[in-house]
């Protein structure tokens, strides 16, 4: 309603007094401009501050008359309240403006920007504003070694051009590294473009400000010193330092920033994104409570339709979190049935679409390898295989065992349960060795010394193995070590009987 109204007055201010003085005295009547800019003023307070709504908005109100010299300060006025806002994404509707109305003549050019100054306006920012596809850095790493923007690995990309003399960069630089260190577990990394051409001072720069200081691991530096990738005119670099913040898509989420506005609109976006993250998580418990989660088929009868659903939205982020959290939900479930959903799920509409994961090792390598676990860890299936260290440091292969049972016993000296769970096992591990069983405890996650330490203390009487290197990788790649304590039941040919089992069980089923 109040679009409307304010339309009117403006439509009858041009037909009383704008329009009948503006071959006379228009630009020095100071009531009809006052009045003229109140109502544009007001027209912009009811409109979303966004720049596709402002663009909107301003094209209406510029098309409101036909005669020029009114549009040409409707335009001017527009053009200079945005073009010297501080909010950012405001200069993407400056850029509009001047684009589509003054530099291709359709509306009498404002006296100030001049022309040139204008056209330089628009050429160095039209290509980097919100909500564009961040322009591709095929550039140098400091070794002269081809590095590329859209190939960083990270949830967030803060791309930094900084100059090694610059002042403000100097003092600037520990908050920036202080902020990326600290989001560095968020998925956040930096893309830093060293603006000059002497190489030698980039590597001291990098060696005094990073190596020595044993921070900015998440850093990648770059450089152009022949220009050729033409940074500067596609990021508006023509002052340092200047600070982007790209999304995992590598599209712009924040320009013109300072380490403070970075910092709110990283801790936003995060924000909003676990938000969205609980969201989905309600959402598929939800969906999956009316389905039969130990009939794989019609759990993928149901997965199928959403699929259906989430790709018609285009939504990369969406398709990436569904799928992201359905697989894992499906991937620790203590049923083989989901878990050979989550199998279903892997292989349909996670590892054949790499290209919706901002990380591409979640689909091209962690998932598949989740895949291969899933299988070689069925009841039935010959156990895996590594290579273990004893508390002499000596390596152990697993397979080593000749036994007619094997118990795999993982444990954590820092878990809770563990202890008791191993005092119940004590009662009945002789029992268990006069029927053929050898036990093995398995280190899942604390540090070596103090493994073989827990069980000397605690009198276990079973042997101890730990990851070489203290490495839990491979052990995990390989076995469902996520809760402990963990029981797996071998056979004499090294196939799984049971496992995820309690003490009562595992005495029942060894005859």
């Amino acid at each position: 309603m109040l679009k409307k109204v304010l339309t009117a007055i403006i439509l009858l201010l041009f037909a009383t007094g704008v329009y009948a003085q503006q071959k006379t005295n228009f630009a020095t009547n100071d009531s009809a401009v006052v009045r003229l800019n109140n109502y544009i003023n007001q027209y912009l307070s009811i409109t979303p501050l966004h720049p596709d709504s402002l663009i909107n908005a301003c094209d209406y109100l510029i098309s409101l008359t036909k005669d020029s010299l009114v549009s040409s300060h409707i335009a001017s006025y527009l053009f200079n309240r945005f073009y010297s806002s501080d909010l950012m994404g405001m200069d993407g509707v400056a850029v509009h403006i001047a684009q589509n109305y003054f530099l291709n003549g359709k509306v009498k050019m404002p006296a100030s920007p001049d022309e040139m100054t204008l056209r330089m306006y628009v050429e160095f920012n039209r290509n980097s504003l919100i909500g564009m596809d961040a322009p591709e850095l095929n550039i140098l790493s400091p070794d002269n070694m081809p590095v590329s923007l859209r190939e960083v690995n990270s949830r967030y990309t803060i791309l930094y051009f900084f100059d090694d003399q610059c002042a403000v960069c100097k003092a600037s630089l520990p908050g920036l590294i202080g902020l990326s260190d600290s989001l560095a577990s968020e998925g956040v990394s930096v893309f830093a473009v060293y603006t000059q051409s002497q190489r030698e001072n980039l590597k001291k720069y990098i060696e005094e400000e990073f190596t020595s200081k044993g921070v900015g691991k998440n850093w990648i530096f770059a450089w152009d010193p022949s220009l050729e990738s033409d940074f500067p005119r596609l990021y508006n670099v023509i002052k340092t330092p200047q600070i982007f913040l790209l999304n995992n898509d590598k599209k712009i989420i924040g320009r013109n920033l300072n380490n403070e506005a970075l910092s709110q609109l990283l801790k936003a976006e995060i924000n909003r994104s676990r938000q969205a993250e609980n969201r989905i998580n309600d959402f598929l418990d939800s969906y999956l409570n009316g389905i039969d989660l130990t009939d794989t088929a019609k759990i993928r009868k149901e997965i199928d339709p959403l699929f259906q659903r989430i790709s018609a939205q285009k939504d990369k982020e969406l398709y990436r979190s569904v799928f992201t959290n359905l697989f894992d939900k499906m991937l620790y479930a203590d049923n083989d049935s989901l878990k050979d959903a989550a199998v279903y799920i892997a292989k349909r509409y996670i590892t054949p679409y790499p290209g919706f994961w901002w990380d591409k090792t979640y689909p091209l390598e962690w998932v598949p390898k989740m895949v291969e676990r899933i299988q070689n860890n069925k009841i039935g299936s010959v156990a895996n295989d590594m290579v273990l260290l004893n508390k002499k440091g000596r390596p152990v292969k697993l397979s080593s065992v000749n036994s007619k049972y094997t118990v795999l016993y993982f444990i954590d000296p820092d878990c809770s349960i563990c202890k008791p769970f191993s005092m119940e096992f004590k009662k009945i591990y002789n029992s268990l060795k006069k029927r053929g069983v050898t036990v093995i405890s398995i280190n899942s996650g604390g540090n070596s010394k103090e493994f073989f330490e827990y069980n000397r203390k605690n009198k276990n009487p079973w042997p101890g193995l730990s990851p070489r290197d203290e490495s839990y990788y491979e052990l995990f790649d390989k076995f469902e070590t996520e809760q402990v304590p963990m029981i797996y039941l071998l056979d004499n040919n090294r196939r799984i009987l049971a496992k995820k089992i309690n003490t009562i069980t595992l005495d029942k089923l060894v005859k």
